[in-house]
């Protein structure tokens, strides 16, 4: 085993950073929240779009797919969350 691999595998010492570690991870689901609550909202208003440009009933299933795409994203940041805590 070459020197400095004991312990994580990774090359780091064992300890060494150690301290940064949930805060890395807490960084980390704050960006898949954003993500994941900016997507489903901008994927929903995108579809109300084109439904509105097909069927001519602007700006109805725009506003009906933004708030259906948010709220699928709300649920799945919340399952994040709820996998986030379970670990």
């Amino acid at each position: 085993m070459p020197a400095g691999t004991e312990g994580n595998g990774r090359g780091a010492p064992p300890g060494r950073l150690r301290w940064a570690r949930p805060i890395l991870r807490a960084f980390g689901l704050v960006g898949q929240l954003g993500l994941t609550v900016v997507a489903g909202g901008l994927l929903g208003a995108l579809a109300g779009h084109g439904l509105d440009r097909w069927l001519g009933t602007a700006p109805a299933f725009l506003i009906g797919g933004l708030l259906f795409g948010l709220a699928g994203g709300a649920v799945g940041a919340y399952r994040l969350i709820v996998r986030y805590l379970g670990e």
